[in-house]
């Protein structure tokens, strides 16, 4: 028996055949639903909305926990019991109307604190007391309001909307204006969202954007965590604002933080050269951003879209009907730490002719103790490009989102449309153990009554292209955090929204053919064994072996594993040694002691040492991205006078190692 994981469940060892015929099994995706749908936050249904004003586009953004999801996006709110579809409630963030399971039925989600238009919106969860947070951002441009940030704390794990006792539900709210200097009326306001959390911090990342002329800055926020039952009537937090203007799209992404570190770490790209990405520490203790610029493959961003008063003409991905959908632009669109790499990922052009199609852009950088000592350095990077339409023509793939397991599975989810396709879903996934460079498991979320989708005019300075996005959502299943992956993206809808009927104005929804709606799936990426029995040992006193009990967690470039190795006959325990770089098994090297499954000339890269005891000791892989998917055998023994040759060996074990 062997423990893959320190806290993962004891597994048999299967025969490296019929391992290898598990992890080639077809990917499987389980129980679909809907999630939210277009609705008229701004008082109308497109084109009823003032001139340019039709931006109820997704912004789907979904957490969970072990039992619940939580979605957002423009600008509503549901809670849904994994995986039913059933929401506990659904509700507007703001607006002039409310939905199911509401406090009042005179106010929204974020009416108490007088949100008027929340846009934008992202939600995570907080990994330490199972909490969610939300946070929209209260813009002024059609309505009046005073710019700044809602922030919606859950007041346990269990995200009902109102509490029916106290501990039972519930959440509490607050409103944080501009950064200081930045809170002029009619200067600036909040746009796009990044959302990232560390043990201790949540991470909001988002562009201040100038409404009376002047130059964009990136901001960056970094909120506290509350304790479990922790409700203060303010939240302390500390901003970052770039010195000098930066483009929008060079927006830094804040990164959602598994390690057990406390530095806030965001990714942004560097598109003037379109080979660099920025790295940025947020250092708290000198209130400064501490910044690396990354080479990376050379790239070529979109033009996206272009501000009204540019003369450059924005450009979309194709759709049925001769339409376009925005692509934003080449920013930065999801980032994640965990395990010593940084993932981020974001969309680019696949090449520079006329009409090249978008492709998602994906990086792993290991961190190399960066910020508190080392640099950051490329691991591996590949372009997502889904090929093909039925009819021949290119699928275009933009606005990304990544998440990560523990085991150093990788899983992008994005949109997706052709010429002859209307938007959809799809996604792209590796295991640790997949070749350097490659996301080789594919799929799309099921789609349900699909069309193309169109705004009322168009964007300003392209009538023809569309906003659609600005995100979709990745995230780890907590539920089953090694196996399964949950996926959420908009797609285009024909026919009427499925629960939000005879909302005001909004009934008239029903009879428009162009909206989107969201869906939420979970897709299951099977986790192939990746220790197998290999070759038997050599017994000591009493025919007792020693035992090469455990390896965990899998070994993986750049960390430290552990090997336990235990010794009924109580003798003193010996390292023998280890590995191989080579596709196939070492050979066997005959000894007095036995047979030794050793490659002498690679037992420098890998370090593996045991004292005279038994116990667990470490198993450290070198940074090198050769490594990836390549095997390491592994033999224990034990200085035993009645053993063959003074020492008896452990039988031999063959483990995988991943990215």
């Amino acid at each position: 028996m062997i423990d893959p994981f320190l806290s993962g469940p004891v597994r048999t060892l299967l025969p490296f055949s019929l391992a290898l015929a598990l992890g080639a099994m077809a990917t499987a995706q389980t129980l679909p639903f809907d999630g939210l749908e277009q609705r008229c936050q701004l008082g109308g249904a497109p084109p009823s909305v003032p001139s340019g004003a039709a931006l109820d586009t997704p912004t789907a953004s979904i957490a969970n926990n072990t039992s619940w999801i939580v979605q957002v996006c423009n600008s509503q709110i549901a809670a849904f019991p994994k995986y039913s579809g059933a929401a506990l409630f659904r509700d507007n963030l703001s607006g002039d109307f409310v939905g199911s399971g509401s406090c009042s039925p005179t106010q929204t989600f974020f009416g108490p604190l007088g949100a008027t238009r929340v846009v934008d919106n992202k939600v995570l969860c907080d990994r330490n007391t199972g909490r969610f947070c939300v946070i929209g951002m209260q813009q002024t441009t059609f309505l009046p309001g005073t710019p700044g940030l809602y922030v919606a704390f859950s007041d346990n794990s269990y995200p009902a909307r109102c509490a029916s006792s106290p501990g039972v539900g519930g959440w509490h709210m607050w409103r944080l204006p501009l950064p200081a200097g930045y809170a002029t009326p009619g200067a600036y306001q909040p746009d796009f969202n990044g959302m990232g959390q560390t043990d201790t911090q949540i991470i909001w990342s988002g562009i201040l954007q100038p409404l009376a002329g002047g130059q964009p800055r990136t901001w960056i926020r970094i909120i506290d965590k509350l304790p479990a039952g922790s409700f203060p009537s303010t939240l302390t937090y500390q901003d970052f604002v770039s010195p000098s203007p930066r483009p929008t799209d060079e927006f830094l992404h804040a990164a959602d933080t598994f390690d057990p570190i406390s530095q806030p770490i965001l990714a942004a790209v560097l598109v003037p050269t379109g080979n660099t990405i920025r790295i940025v520490h947020a250092n708290r203790a000198t209130g400064q951003e501490d910044p690396v610029l990354l080479p990376v493959p050379q790239f070529l961003p979109p033009a996206g879209y272009v501000p009204s008063g540019s003369s450059a003409v924005p450009s979309g991905a194709p759709q049925s009907g001769g339409t376009q959908l925005d692509v934003i632009d080449g920013r930065m669109q999801s980032a994640v730490v965990r395990g010593g790499f940084l993932y981020c990922c974001h969309t680019v052009l696949a090449n520079a002719g006329a009409n090249a199609p978008h492709v998602v852009r994906w990086y792993q950088i290991a961190l190399n103790g960066w910020p508190t000592s080392g640099t950051p350095t490329l691991v591996q990077s590949g372009d997502i490009a889904p090929g093909l339409s039925p009819g021949g023509n290119p699928i275009h793939a933009f606005m990304p989102s990544v998440a990560v397991n523990q085991d150093g599975a990788m899983f992008v989810v994005y949109s997706r449309s052709a010429s002859d396709q209307v938007p959809g879903i799809g996604w792209s996934a590796r295991r640790g153990i997949s070749p350097l460079g490659t996301l080789p498991f594919t799929g799309t979320v099921s789609l349900t009554s699909p069309t193309a989708y169109t705004t009322s005019n168009g964007i300003p300075g392209n009538a023809n292209v569309h906003r659609w996005g600005d995100w979709n959502s990745a995230v780890v299943d907590l539920a089953a955090p090694f196996t399964r992956f949950i996926a959420c993206g908009p797609q285009g809808r024909y026919g009427p929204p499925l629960a939000n009927l005879g909302f005001g104005t909004c009934s008239l929804l029903s009879f428009l053919p162009n909206h989107w709606a969201t869906r939420i799936q979970s897709i299951h990426i099977n986790d192939p064994q990746w220790a197998f029995d290999y070759g038997g040992g050599s017994p000591g006193t009493g025919g007792v072996t020693p035992d090469l009990t455990s390896v965990g967690p899998r070994p993986r470039v750049g960390q430290t594993s552990s090997v336990t190795v235990t010794n009924s006959a109580g003798a003193p325990t010996l390292g023998v040694g280890i590995v191989s770089l080579a596709s196939t098994a070492p050979l066997g090297v005959p000894s007095p002691f036995g047979t030794l499954w050793v490659d002498s000339m690679q037992a420098l890269l890998v370090n593996f040492a045991l004292p005279g005891t038994d116990g667990s000791f470490p198993l450290a892989v070198a940074m090198s991205p050769a490594f990836i998917g390549t095997s390491l055998f592994l033999q224990a023994g034990v200085i035993d006078g009645g053993a063959a040759g003074g020492i008896a060996l452990s039988d031999a074990m063959q483990v995988i190692c991943g990215s």
